[in-house]
């Protein structure tokens, strides 16, 4: 049944037009069935919010062995996501036709039962800020970028300060209950940033986006124990004001993170341990935040986010709750944002509720017209299952865009030799199907986070993290040679990062050859006295390419077919650009349809006679090609 039935929904002769449409759009679908069989009905089944919706398809045409079927769609209906596949009635017995396996789109499957469908996203356009889709986005763990000015925290009794900024970072835990008893910190903080504004200019980045600077108990302050203050390790609220104002002199931009499904246990809201004076939830039913927690066995059971007890989970939809996180006149989304914060990255945005999330931005966009809304989703955000329920986090005016970790998850496969260059291309084709197109240019697509191995450790062929013992994987680096293979394979990252669609991340110290294995090893400092100076430079060159070149900003993207080991795709615009990569390490080579006329930027060997491409071991570049050019 392989090739009975042809069709393919990311191919505008069998869909047009291509991906997500907006609400009112006509879409034509076309299927082309094998004239082995004799076609007695061709239906183009619809399921979506209004049910399910039949469309009959009218023959086109039979040549090449093929009869063709088509029918037009004009989605009237709500926006969200409708889910289609096909039925053929025959001489020889009824078929279906739907997605792939892997639900990816494009090419699909022939079967005698009804399939998995395919996905047409509807939507209504929304503008996203240019200051942010325009821009190079850089993470930043504040106590691990740059202590700036003299230091004014004195420690607490479970707080650690290395004395060395180089140290590895790591957890103290008590012995019996492996619960973390002090927290270590380097001295970074608001004012090291803003010292260090030169330097990311140099990067060419628009957008600062902060790890947690509330004050909090931990380390990582993603346990809030108050979000009206900036927590004192960093500094105080004079300090984020100046740094907003030195930032947007340099013309950045600076987001926060918001973690607004759980506080913290030791925070003035709960006050577990008495450390506050207000009374929190954990000392009285009287307390005026006690409706934001759910208590099964009061005060010491209680629910918390994934089993931590430290982390209580929040009722986000309690009226109280809401009014002071978003609705009040004051609230924490609107007076950050009027104290100069120009976003919020919301931290497990999968985990609140759909109300909660339309709620705050249209808040947050209320107070500050340009507010960019930013969630951490790890999968497809356009159909992400959560609690039982489908989301489209951007259809239903959840968010703006996304971490778009399918991004650099399956380019590091690729580079590894893991995928191949078609499979990875299928996997970024789906998001560029699913998502509408303004979302899709806002993608925040990253390096790496705080959440995952650092970049330059898992291209280097690091030993797998369950092979390793605490002690080992906190001194782990990687050997020469390694490292080196490491970094040749990096330098291709940022090759793509800088070229594609979407605002490139860069999670700080990643370009400057910084290691280490999930949390806490992924939040070592910045080295700032032993920085990897060539791959620095690497990607200041191709920053400034990506700041001069809005091609590589909102340019149409188009993908060449290669062999499995290179990836080739064309930026088209007022100007054009091909990157070309080879991710093996033995030359390959590449007959191209474009003319190329000028390399601008490479790493290895390339060779080029013509349209003829020979690509070195792990060797990119960046070509200029003709106007018109297929």
């Amino acid at each position: 049944m392989e090739n009975l039935i042809r069709f393919n929904s990311q191919q505008e002769c069998y869909k047009k037009p291509f991906g997500a449409v907006t609400k009112g759009a006509k879409v034509t679908f076309k299927i082309e069935v094998s004239t082995n069989i004799y076609v007695t009905s061709a239906t183009c089944i619809f399921n979506g919010h209004m049910g399910q919706d039949e469309y009959v398809m009218i023959w086109e045409s039979s040549k090449m062995g093929y009869a063709s079927f088509f029918c037009e769609v004009v989605f009237q209906g709500e926006v969200g996501n409708y889910w289609y596949y096909f039925l053929i009635n025959s001489n020889a017995g009824s078929y279906y036709y739907g997605n792939n396996e892997k639900c990816l789109g494009g090419k699909g499957i022939t079967s005698l039962e009804p399939p998995r469908p395919f996905q047409q996203t509807v939507y209504q356009k929304e503008n996203i800020a240019k200051w942010f889709t325009n821009s190079i986005m850089y993470q930043i763990n504040v106590d691990r970028f740059f202590a700036g000015g003299l230091k004014t925290h004195v420690a607490n009794h479970n707080e650690i300060y290395h004395a060395c900024w180089n140290d590895a970072p790591f957890y103290a835990r008590d012995c019996k209950t492996s619960r973390i008893i002090a927290w270590d910190y380097f001295g970074g903080n608001l004012q090291g940033v803003a010292e260090k504004l030169d330097y990311l200019k140099k990067l060419h980045v628009g957008t600062i986006y902060l790890n947690p600077i509330f004050l909090a108990a931990s380390n990582h302050k993603y346990d809030t124990a108050d979000y009206e203050e900036i927590d004192s390790h960093f500094g105080n609220k004079a300090d984020f004001i100046d740094l907003c104002k030195s930032a947007a002199a340099a013309e950045i931009r600076i987001m926060l993170d918001g973690v607004f499904s759980h506080t913290g246990d030791d925070s003035k809201y709960f006050n577990k341990y008495g450390n506050y004076q207000e009374v929190g939830a954990y000392n009285s039913k009287s307390s005026p935040y006690y409706k934001w927690y759910e208590f099964t066995s009061y005060p010491e059971k209680y629910t918390c986010w994934w089993g931590v007890d430290s982390l209580p989970n929040v009722h986000e939809m309690e009226s109280s709750y809401l009014a002071y996180i978003i609705n009040n006149e004051k609230s924490i989304i609107r007076s950050w944002l009027m104290d100069g914060a120009s976003g919020w990255r919301l931290d497990v945005a999968d985990e609140l509720p759909v109300a909660f999330l339309q709620a705050l931005k249209k808040v947050a966009q209320e107070t500050k017209a340009e507010a960019v809304i930013m969630g951490e989703v790890w999968e497809d955000a356009s159909h992400k299952v959560s609690y039982g329920e489908e989301r489209n986090y951007f259809t239903d005016k959840c968010l703006d865009t996304v971490m778009n970790y399918p991004f650099r998850n399956k380019l590091a496969e690729f580079l590894l030799n893991s995928i191949t260059s078609s499979e990875l291309i299928s996997y970024w084709l789906s998001l560029q199907e699913n998502y509408p197109e303004e979302n899709y240019y806002a993608l925040s697509n990253a390096t790496g986070s705080h959440d995952i191995m650092r970049i330059l450790t898992l291209l280097g062929e690091s030993p797998a993290a369950e092979k390793l013992t605490e002690a080992e994987k906190r001194s782990y680096r990687l050997p020469p040679k390694q490292r080196e293979l490491g970094l040749v394979r990096l330098r291709l990252f940022y090759l793509v990062q800088m070229t594609f669609p979407g605002v490139p991340t860069i999670y700080y110290g990643d370009e400057a050859g910084v290691e280490g294995y999930t949390d806490p090893y992924n939040r070592g400092t910045y080295p700032w006295n032993n920085v990897e100076h060539e791959l620095l430079v690497w990607v200041q060159e191709l920053s400034e390419l990506r700041n001069n070149e809005t091609v590589l900003v909102n340019g149409a993207l188009v993908y060449l077919e290669t062999d499995g080991k290179i990836l080739a795709f064309l930026r088209k615009g007022i100007r054009n650009f091909a990157i070309l990569l080879n991710a093996s390490n033995e030359t390959q080579q590449l007959s191209i349809n474009v003319s190329l006329s000028e390399l601008i930027i490479c790493t290895g060997l390339i060779q080029q006679e013509n349209q003829l491409i020979k690509l070195g071991p792990f060797a990119g570049g960046i070509w200029k090609f003709e106007e018109g050019a297929k």
